[in-house]
């Protein structure tokens, strides 16, 4: 799938393929104080903690097994346990055979949001290696992920409990495009070169739902020339808004046209397609313009053909 997107098998929602899981940098009640509080009370770095010399934590991962795949969602998460299975983990640290021993209990340290009861649920710790970090197995079936563990989840899930780390973690972009197969091919009616025309949908805020479509349409002989459609449901009314593109060694440029001067009138339930003067009045202008900077640095059949008339900057910015 393009652009980093996949199919959920279940549900068909678009799901991002970035390989990023949802990890908690620190037990909650580390992460609730303040720097200075850190610095006074805890001992601490990326694997084990210690608060107050009397609460003490170890870094792991829950694996989920994901349904129809064979790989492991895994939720990065600190449990406390025991001073005495604190020092003896300290003990086993770098011991090549510490998978061998046998699980540590303790309990889950953080809230995981979207689940009920995980904060404070019992857990079976599993040394790996040292190398790796402890697995937790949640032995609390109060607990949403107990189930979730044992039967595996969606892929749309695993999906989900991505979103959490980027909302909290990761400045998201504002758009994200989903490249579908040619729409059309056509003939130019003034060479008879063949038109190009592709569709694509734009996903808004990080939303699972489509919020725009669009279309590209490249010509075969007419320079680094372009058209873009992109149906805005605003307000409950659809409307197209067309726009004519150029590609050169000064950058990119476009063009908002009139309806009298668009190839397309309509486009059925997307809607009807806009003059140049109410697209720029309609305090829609901004966004417009986003969109289309968005496709023109993202959508790959686009990039394939401007690419070669664009100077040497422009190019790579455009690419990265």
């Amino acid at each position: 799938m393009n652009n980093g997107y996949v199919a959920c098998p279940c549900c068909g929602k678009p799901v991002s393929t970035e390989d990023i899981e949802l990890a908690f940098h620190r037990p909650d009640a580390i992460a609730a104080l303040t720097q200075a509080e850190q610095e006074a009370r805890c001992k601490q770095d990326d694997d084990l903690c210690a608060l107050d010399g009397e609460r003490f934590f170890v870094r792991g991962t829950i694996p989920l097994p994901v349904a129809g795949s064979a790989s492991t969602y895994a939720i990065g998460a600190w449990a406390e346990i025991a001073e005495a299975d604190f020092r003896k983990i300290l003990s086993l640290w770098v011991d090549e055979n510490q998978a061998e021993e046998p699980a540590i209990g303790g309990s889950l340290a953080n809230d995981v949001p979207g689940t009920t009861n995980s904060a404070g649920c019992d857990l079976a710790i599993r040394l790996t290696g040292p190398t790796t970090r402890p697995h937790f197995f949640i032995a609390d079936d109060a607990c949403s992920i107990f189930s979730e563990q044992a039967t595996g989840i969606p892929l749309h899930r695993a999906g989900e409990y991505s979103d959490l780390f980027r909302k909290k973690n990761v400045p998201r972009e504002k758009y994200a495009l989903i490249e579908e197969d040619d729409v059309d091919t056509s003939t130019c009616s003034c060479c008879d070169s063949a038109l190009h025309l592709y569709g694509g949908r734009i996903l808004r805020n990080g939303d699972q739902e489509v919020s725009y479509d669009y279309w590209v349409e490249i010509p075969e002989g007419h320079g680094g020339s372009f058209s873009l459609l992109i149906s805005l449901p605003e307000a409950g009314a659809h409307r197209i808004a067309v726009l004519r593109g150029e590609a050169s060694e000064a950058g990119l440029t476009y063009r908002l046209l009139d309806r009298k001067d668009s190839p397309w009138k309509d486009m059925g339930d997307y809607g009807r397609v806009m003059d140049r003067s109410e697209a720029l009045g309609d305090g829609i202008k901004t966004q417009i313009f986003e969109l289309v900077d968005k496709i023109a640095a993202k959508d790959t059949r686009l990039l394939a053909h401007t690419g070669p008339y664009l100077g040497l900057a422009q190019g790579a910015r455009a690419g990265g």
